[in-house]
């Protein structure tokens, strides 16, 4: 995959089931990463193999291609599973230089499509999907969206768990942000760039009818000088672990105009918060309409100001969606189950694999 100097959705997921992988001993990870980055620099820490191919972040070149295929010539894995658009059309490229027993299980976790750039690399994603020997995605619509002869199946994004903040924790967490013990915190939290609804956050702080909420965003990214001076917004910085933050909250808000499956959204689940959402990728699949949360539709900041009223004046519905997000949590997206899927996957195409080599 590609690098970064933060952990965002997918380097998290990618951490998290390297480390569940290791602690289950079936799988012995490895990283492999195009550039430098913070998930390669906490892999090596936390003691796996990491190779940096130093072949630039941005564009798939020849030579990040080159360096990769001598790397796993040199030490094929049974599995080479990639992630993200620039990862799985360089796993692609080199299957057919591999050795024959290695399976390259592609990942997509999202396509955004907010660019002609961007939909185009999410296109070359979905076109080149059925050169890998399997490709998983976390969302029935991306399932659908890939072609028919890709060998896909939909494995559901997921954190490990931790229990929901009693009341002395979630004072303490709104201590640490600064929120007033009688506020009434809507925030959000996540990489600051347009298709996360950043802009639309900003509008609905401005909006005068929310003027008794207290809107906090914490995250990183393009659109941070915006936020610092959005007048009504509580900036909390970059946070490499947000459930502290997703504890302060009074309602979890998620305003994207793209998602797959946000690992935010399943933080809040998690932390038992009343979620408002807006319905893209998954989101309405995993929080589900007026069970887990209140669904509007994206790019509508007015929209998001009502249903964050509606919850602040109702504090039983509160406690209803609050409740129900922490029990579909339980049930659907916890990592244990994501490792489980993962793992058979990578089985399944071995053993066709095998199947292929023993005809």
């Amino acid at each position: 995959m590609g690098g970064s100097e933060h952990l965002w959705g997918k380097e998290r997921a990618i951490e998290a089931l390297m480390i569940a992988q290791r602690a289950g001993g079936v799988v012995a990870p490895a990283l492999v990463t195009f550039s430098p980055s913070l998930l390669a620099k906490r892999a090596t820490e936390d003691g796996f193999a990491v190779a940096v191919l130093d072949a630039g972040p941005h564009r798939l070149s020849v030579r990040a291609v080159a360096r990769l295929l001598r790397r796993l010539r040199d030490d094929p894995p049974d599995v080479l599973h990639t992630h993200e658009y620039k990862a799985n059309v360089a796993g692609r490229l080199i299957r057919p230089f591999l050795p024959r027993s290695t399976v390259v299980l592609s990942t997509s976790h999202g396509w955004i499509e907010t660019s002609s750039r961007l939909a185009w690399y999410a296109a070359l994603d979905r076109m080149t999907a059925s050169l890998s020997d399997a490709v998983t995605v976390p969302s029935a619509d991306m399932l659908a969206r890939l072609p028919r002869a890709a060998r896909a199946a939909c494995v559901p994004n997921a954190i490990g768990d931790r229990s929901p903040a009693d009341e002395a924790a979630r004072r303490a967490a709104r201590a640490v942000f600064g929120f007033r013990e009688d506020a009434f915190v809507a925030g959000t939290f996540g990489r600051l760039s347009e298709e996360k609804g950043v802009l639309e956050f900003i509008a609905a702080s401005n909006d005068a009818r929310a003027a008794g909420v207290t809107w906090a965003l914490a995250g990183a990214g393009p659109l941070e000088a915006a936020v610092r001076e959005a007048p009504h917004v509580r900036f909390a910085g970059y946070l490499a672990d947000a459930g502290e933050f997703a504890d302060a909250l009074d309602v979890f808000v998620q305003p994207s105009r793209t998602e797959g499956l946000s690992l935010a959204l399943l933080e809040a689940m998690r932390a038992g918060r009343p979620i408002v959402a807006t319905a893209v990728g998954a989101t309405a699949v995993a929080a589900r309409p007026d069970i887990e949360a209140l669904i509007v539709p994206a790019g509508d900041a007015a929209a998001l100001v009502a249903a964050v009223e509606r919850l602040r004046a109702d504090p039983g519905l509160r406690e209803r969606l609050g409740t129900a997000a922490r029990g579909r949590f339980e049930a659907e997206f916890r990592l244990e189950a994501q490792q489980e899927a993962v793992l058979a996957q990578y089985q399944l195409a071995l053993a066709r694999r095998r199947r292929r080599l023993e005809a």
